[in-house]
């Protein structure tokens, strides 16, 4: 029962990362569709309050609102008006397509708010390039601002933020798609 368990697991990482034997929905080399790919990766970041936790990017958690705190979040508190990032790191380089921001803004309680603005770099060699042909980088409250892209084939993305002057800000959830 262990061995077919073993067996089971595997297959299914094979297929998350596009490496069945099948060739099942698959294009060999990390294309393929859909589904949120950040669940499998450890994400780090530029800071991140003792409080909070870096693992919330990408725990499945969804929240009820952009100033939720019944879920895990990842900020950048006591850092205001820098700039800031959020990154993950595959183990080998993955076709990417779209991603999705819920935005921590705890707007009334406490300093966090939306970004004044964002980009999404992807990982080139050794360099970090802008993605191109990106959909608007949006900062809307309570909901997942998606933006899509030129598809890139990459080890690592960034999510570089500009935090608004006097205030820090956070992430409830990163969703990565391809």
């Amino acid at each position: 029962m262990k061995k077919m368990a073993c067996v089971l697991t595997l297959v299914a990482l094979g297929l998350f990362l596009g490496t069945s034997g099948s060739g099942c929905g698959t294009d060999g080399g990390g294309g393929g569709g859909g589904g949120n790919i950040a669940a499998a990766f450890e994400a780090t970041a530029s800071h991140c309050w003792a409080n909070d936790s870096v693992s919330a990017l990408n725990d499945g958690s969804l929240p009820t609102s952009s100033g939720d705190h019944d879920i895990p979040r990842m900020t950048w508190w006591d850092h205001r008006g820098t700039t800031e990032w959020v990154q993950y790191d595959f183990p080998r380089p993955l076709k990417v397509t779209t991603v999705e921001v819920y935005w921590f803004d705890d707007t009334g309680r406490g300093q966090c708010r939306v970004p004044q603005s964002w980009q999404l770099l992807y990982r080139d060699g050794t360099a970090w390039r802008p993605v191109q042909n990106p959909s608007e980088y949006g900062v809307k409250l309570d909901g997942f601002n998606e933006v899509s892209f030129h598809p890139v084939r990459t080890d690592a993305l960034r999510l570089e933020v500009q935090l608004r002057p006097s205030f820090s800000g956070g992430i409830l959830e990163w969703r990565v798609t391809r």
